[in-house]
């Protein structure tokens, strides 16, 4: 039974096509192959041959708590929670040659500084692509003069926006296949809690394509993508060390007293995304931004004269605020116990809109 289970590991592994063949393939395989008693050794060796194969895509040599987050990655695990990379941590201490488990007091420590490195370049990535998103604003002669409907334009375009080191359209689409895995691993890890969906996912794959529409558009809403992973990679790596209401802090206080450091060197402010005004937004960036329906299309949201806010009419046909999700009240004086209010929100003229 388990030489079968094994085969069927292997066969898999076998059959992956030669272009997808990484490390985390070899690992999480490695990974199945540990679980079988009898198929240890052989797991061992896979995972192992992973682990180099990563610190050599790496160009040399990769720190302990990075081997660990690799293991703990292709575990199925994520590298930014604490309870998975004690796990990782376990699971690499089981390499032949790699020596015993480390302290777990250390090892919290330098995955808490490694934590604030990558908290660091979240932040960056998030100002770099808000530069970006206002430089996209109005679509203008500087943005369209590189043609950015062109694949050649839009790999320019992205240069010249500093979020890739040239203009060639292979960096172009590794700079896409990057937020693409990163759009993908947080919906993977995390589901509808990150605020991101298959649809956003499928979006970010396919900017990846031959046939990708490279347009301003598609690079607003792939920054978007960008910054809304990033803002979630921030606040859970930030709940992991304060708690949240659901879940207690991984940390406790007598931890950063015996170690002598302020937590809140660890905490950064999480950057807003840039918005646009309301009436330069497009659909995607309302349904996103407002939580609106894919049937609400930007045509169909109004400001209103009386106000000056904006509203669009649910599927009740009432009209509501874009800001605070509330129906419109029209200003009459009328009191909020008003049995007849309710009414007067349902009936109100599309003529103040």
């Amino acid at each position: 039974m388990e030489r079968n289970q094994a085969n069927d590991i292997l066969v898999k592994l076998q059959q992956t096509p030669e272009a997808e063949q990484t490390p985390l393939t070899l690992a999480e395989a490695g990974n199945q192959l540990l679980a079988i008693p009898s198929q240890r050794d052989l797991g061992i060796k896979l995972l192992t041959l992973a682990v180099n194969q990563e610190k050599a895509s790496k160009n040399g040599g990769t720190e302990y708590i990075n081997n660990v987050r690799f293991v703990t990655e292709s575990m199925g695990g994520d590298p930014d929670n604490p309870t998975d990379v004690m796990k990782g941590a376990r699971q690499f201490s089981n390499l032949k040659g790699h020596g015993t488990f480390k302290d777990t007091n250390k090892f919290y420590l330098e995955n808490l500084d490694k934590g604030r490195e990558d908290s660091e370049a979240e932040v960056s990535a998030i100002n770099t692509a808000n530069d970006a998103l206002r430089l996209l604003e109005d679509d203008n002669e500087v943005i369209m003069g590189f043609m950015p409907e062109t694949r050649m334009g839009f790999a320019k375009m992205m240069n010249y926006l500093g979020l890739t080191d040239g203009e060639s359209i292979a960096k172009t689409k590794q700079y896409l296949a990057t937020t693409a895995k990163l759009v993908a691993k947080e919906i993977k890890n995390f589901g509808a809690g990150t605020g991101l969906s298959d649809a956003d996912r499928k979006f970010a794959q396919d900017m990846t394509g031959a046939n990708a529409e490279l347009t301003p558009e598609a690079a607003r809403r792939i920054l978007m993508l960008g910054v809304r992973a990033n803002q979630r990679r921030l606040q859970r790596r930030q709940e992991n060390i304060l708690g949240s209401e659901n879940r207690p802090s991984q940390f406790s206080e007598e931890f950063w007293r015996e170690n002598k450091i302020n937590k809140d060197a660890y905490i950064y402010d999480i950057p807003e995304m840039y918005q646009r005004p309301v009436e330069k937004m497009g659909n995607y960036e309302l349904q996103t931004i407002y939580g609106l329906p894919e049937t609400v299309t930007k045509d169909m949201v109004k400001r209103n004269k009386q106000d000056g806010g904006y509203y669009y009419k649910n599927d009740q046909g009432v009209w509501t605020n874009l800001e605070t999700g509330q129906p419109f009240k029209a200003q009459t004086g009328a009191p909020e116990e008003d049995p007849n209010a309710q009414e007067m929100m349902t009936t109100t003229p599309d003529s103040i809109f």
